[in-house]
């Protein structure tokens, strides 16, 4: 009686403590809980169409996607293609069964919007099947990686450290100067002081006729350039520069 005691107990134990391990894995929002080991996120356009489109997969014994084709007509059907491209990528938990399994994966493609710390496709996760997916469009041009280690770059006329700020983007055609005004006279003035004088030292950065979604840009500053260019403004009151 004893012995039959102690293995009851032991059965208990294991019954009580194996629905938590699941419960820790198994989190709304988590794809494996529907059996999904990767979740490829679809291309967008970058007119930021919305829609949802319904996608079906055959999903192979290994896990892989053999078949993905759209069931539902999106009401932009561009979108399509981007679901089934991207339905066809995803894996599942292999079966033991040598047969097919049947499933329906949902995109939910919802738009634009404007961020300053991301870019490009960003995707949610939901049960079951479902991936939420939008085009972040940057309000900040970024300039690209240092690639001289912690060495930060330095003005070659003050010989100062350059400082990261952000400053305007201006849009638009340049305006141009009529050779031979009393205007070209001070143009030409200021663009020599420009490259001898305060070549970093920039209020606003120029990003020619199309409009995008950056509003502000990332540029290298020395203060001493930008000392020196205001200065400059200031013996020069009421000049507006064509760069």
């Amino acid at each position: 009686m004893a012995i039959t005691s102690r293995v009851a107990l032991t059965v208990i134990v294991v019954l009580s403590v194996a629905p938590l391990a699941i419960a820790e894995i198994a989190e709304p929002g988590d794809p494996r809980v529907d059996g999904v080991r990767h979740h490829e996120a679809p291309r967008y356009p970058k007119c930021g169409l919305d829609g949802t489109v319904a996608v079906h997969v055959e999903v192979a014994s290994d896990g892989t996607v053999s078949t993905a084709s759209a069931i539902s007509d999106p009401q932009i059907l561009l979108l399509t293609p981007w679901a089934e491209e991207a339905a066809a990528k995803w894996v599942f938990v292999p079966s033991s069964s040598k047969w097919s399994r049947s499933m329906t994966l949902t995109f939910i493609f919802e738009g634009t919007r404007s961020s300053a710390n991301e870019s490009g496709v960003i995707t949610r996760y939901e049960n079951p099947l479902t991936l939420h997916v939008e085009l972040a469009e940057p309000t900040i041009a970024r300039l690209p990686a240092q690639e001289n280690g912690d060495l930060a770059p330095r003005c070659e006329i003050h010989g100062e450290d350059l400082i990261l700020e952000i400053v305007p983007i201006r849009y638009g055609v340049q305006r141009g100067v009529i050779i031979g005004s009393p205007e070209e006279v001070v143009a030409r003035e200021y663009w020599d002081a420009l490259e001898t004088r305060f070549p970093h030292g920039s209020e606003y950065v120029r990003f020619g006729c199309v409009v995008g979604s950056e509003k502000r840009a990332e540029v290298m500053i020395c203060q001493s350039c930008r000392e020196a260019r205001r200065t400059w403004f200031e013996t020069h009151p009421g000049y507006s520069p064509p760069d």
